[in-house]
């Protein structure tokens, strides 16, 4: 499913990649944003964009660098291989957020990446799962409800049906962030390419 949207970035040139995705494992209360080194893949090293990410950390103060946050969490990670296949050479600017998300930081963290990159070749990515643990019926309603938010480009309605728990979503958060920053930066539509669940 990831490799619908993926296909589309062949031959498209970004100078560097932003990666929102949730964090799983630790208690995070707002931001965190790998700022140094880069992230190891069996397809080489994705180098950290150290310029943008400094700019980005610069317009919040609850955008950070906490090394926890990101340890073991593979919401990012498993993108990384997809972007270092269909890239050239790229620099990441890896985001952390919050499990249990709020409007708040959605708003603000869509703020900084959109005064960050604006002007510039990024490309913005969002991480997330949608439901789980549901008979196959279930599952397709429940993710139905985010595609059609996702359609309409609407990320008010998604945000207010994963919190009212009409919808699941690991990922709400990050879904909301950066569907928010796409359209300050100009974007007025959504599109899905591609579902399927495991019961595919």
């Amino acid at each position: 499913v990831a490799a619908y949207a993926y296909k589309l970035l062949e031959r498209v040139v970004f100078d560097s990649v932003v990666v929102v995705g949730p964090s799983h494992r630790f208690p995070l209360k707002g931001v965190s944003l790998w700022d140094r080194g880069g992230f190891r893949t069996p397809l080489g090293v994705a180098p950290i964009d150290a310029e943008l990410s400094k700019k980005l950390m610069g317009k919040r103060k609850e955008i950070r660098f906490i090394p926890e946050a990101h340890n073991q969490e593979n919401s990012l990670e498993l993108q990384i291989p997809f972007l270092q296949t269909v890239l050239k050479p790229f620099k990441l600017i890896p985001i952390v957020m919050e499990p249990d998300w709020s409007w708040e930081t959605c708003q603000y963290l869509a703020s900084a990446i959109a005064d960050t990159v604006r002007g510039k070749k990024v490309l913005l990515v969002a991480s997330t799962d949608l439901s789980h643990f549901y008979t196959y019926k279930i599952a397709v309603e429940l993710d139905r409800i985010v595609l059609n938010h996702i359609e309409r480009f609407d990320a008010e309605g998604l945000n207010r049906d994963l919190k009212n728990n009409r919808a699941e979503a690991c990922g709400g958060g990050p879904v909301v962030a950066i569907m928010l920053a796409a359209k300050a930066l100009g974007a007025n539509k959504g599109q899905v390419l591609k579902y399927l669940n495991s019961g595919d």
